[in-house]
C-alpha cells in the first residue's frame, strides 16, 4: 500500500482548525493509502505516537513538565514550530 508523508503545525488533541479538519477528512476517505504524520508535540501529556484511523502520527519537539503553562512553555513552542 503506498504511505504519503504529511507534515503539520498540529493535528487534533493540539490546536484544532479547518486545516486540520481537512487533512483528518482526506485521510479518512482515502484508505488507499497509509498515511504518516509528523506534528508537533505541544505537552508531556500527549502522546508520542498514535494510530488514528489509517494515520500513524508521529509527535516530535521539545517538552518539560516543569515549565508548562508559563513564558518559557510559549518560547518552546516557538522552537518546536
Amino acid at each position: 500500500m503506498p504511505n504519503i508523508l504529511i507534515f503539520s503545525i498540529s493535528y487534533l488533541k493540539g490546536y484544532i482548525g479547518g486545516a486540520e479538519l481537512a487533512i483528518k477528512e482526506i485521510t479518512d476517505r482515502n484508505k488507499d493509502f497509509e498515511f504518516d504524520l509528523i506534528t508537533v508535540r505541544f505537552n508531556s501529556g500527549m502522546a508520542n505516537s498514535e494510530k488514528i484511523g489509517n494515520t500513524m502520527i508521529y509527535r516530535v519537539g521539545l517538552t518539560c513538565r516543569l515549565l508548562e503553562g508559563g513564558r518559557a512553555q510559549k518560547i518552546i513552542e516557538k522552537i518546536n514550530k
